[in-house]
């Protein structure tokens, strides 16, 4: 059984053509064009892979954006500035600043990537789970990632005040995740409270206040209706590493109140590919906020 099988066993949803696939498609003529301008229309292979410019390139662009200056109302560390706490990147290109693929044999595949929190009300919007440290469950030996809310190129905010706010207030209390699922493959988002070890990692502390269900219980779903074009074509990825793939994330406080859902979106995937559909959707997404902000 592999280190997958949560996902790959129980999830219908099937991942594009690997690049190989593609070449193959390729070779046998004419008649598989079709096909392949499918694959180029959803991996996106007209816009620049992630990666291809760094964070500190983006960042020089935008010297003169205004939110460098915002710091009113916030509890900043002495001597602080938004420039020192972050990379101030224009959205458009925020995603190159994100690590999109971890090596690790242990974490889930249809995590690899970068991914659209769309639906969001808060002042996060892009994350990124491959920098998060995965380990064992003690028990059931399935795969956990805890990842450190406000570390360094794991989240990004909007370059407005409720994004620094957001930032702010997750570094305060060391908040940080640990994502973990059942035997059927729903995960789990369990919110903690780092009171020691180092809070710049994203290793486990060795002291945390977890934040029981009955006050917040976050989960995220597959939702099984996107599907890859490829999806019943031989040859097919099963490894969830390219295309689209989406989750339903889903928030209840106070044992079962319900405070909505949004849908958690792959915007790069494990390749460094861009998915066009969502990338629109990602510029929509409070337009009138023109920069992102990465922390460092």
């Amino acid at each position: 059984m592999k280190n997958t099988f949560i996902f790959d066993e129980l999830s219908p949803v099937k991942s594009l053509f690997t690049l190989s696939a593609a070449l193959f498609l390729v070779s046998c003529g004419s008649d598989q064009k079709n096909n392949i301008a499918k694959l180029a229309s959803v991996t996106g292979a007209a816009l620049p892979k992630a990666g291809s410019k760094t964070c500190e390139q983006l960042d020089a662009q935008t010297k003169d954006a205004p939110i460098r200056s915002a710091t009113a109302g916030l509890n900043l560390k002495k001597g602080e500035t938004v420039s020192s706490m972050f990379y101030v990147v224009p959205k458009a290109e925020a995603y190159h600043c994100y690590k999109f693929n971890n090596a690790d044999k242990n974490f889930p595949s249809n995590l690899q990537g970068v991914w659209f929190m769309n639906g969001n009300e808060l002042g996060d919007e892009l994350v990124s789970l491959s920098n998060g440290k995965v380990t064992k469950a003690f028990l059931t030996g399935r795969p956990r990632i805890s990842v450190n809310v406000w570390g360094s190129r794991n989240f990004s905010y909007l370059g407005a005040n409720d994004g620094l706010q957001l930032f702010v207030a997750a570094r305060k209390f060391g908040l940080y995740y640990q994502v973990k699922f059942d035997d059927k493959g729903v995960g789990f988002i369990v919110p903690a409270l780092n009171f020691l070890g180092n809070p710049e990692t994203n290793s486990e502390p060795w002291l945390a206040l977890f934040i029981p269900k009955f006050l917040v219980n976050f989960s995220m779903e597959v939702n099984e209706k996107i599907k890859s074009v490829y999806e019943s074509e031989p040859g097919a990825d099963r490894t969830h590493l390219q295309g689209p793939f989406e989750w339903i994330r889903k928030s209840k406080a106070l044992v079962n109140r319900d405070l909505g859902d949004y849908q958690f979106q792959r915007l790069i995937d494990g390749q460094g590919n861009v998915i066009p559909g969502i990338y629109e959707k990602y510029l929509a997404h409070r337009k009138e906020v023109q920069h992102v902000l990465v922390p460092r």
